[in-house]
């Protein structure tokens, strides 16, 4: 089997915490747990119209932050 290397840039958050995006305190441990303290832009953007429960789309570049 071949294993590849992919290098890994850093990606950037914001300065506000997780907390500011309305998530329940359950969320908020998990996210603690799992070792994110601050949010990407992208996350910040999108978390709270999720929320709302409207549909959305989210656009940002690949290795930007969308998925965790």
């Amino acid at each position: 089997m071949q294993s590849l290397a992919i290098p890994q840039h850093p990606v950037p958050t914001t300065a506000q915490p997780f907390a500011s995006l309305g998530l329940s305190k359950e969320i908020l441990m998990c996210v603690r747990l799992v070792g994110f303290d601050h949010p990407t832009p992208i996350q910040a953007a999108v978390i709270p119209k999720a929320l709302t429960g409207r549909d959305l789309v989210g656009l940002a570049e690949t290795g930007s932050g969308k998925t965790a």
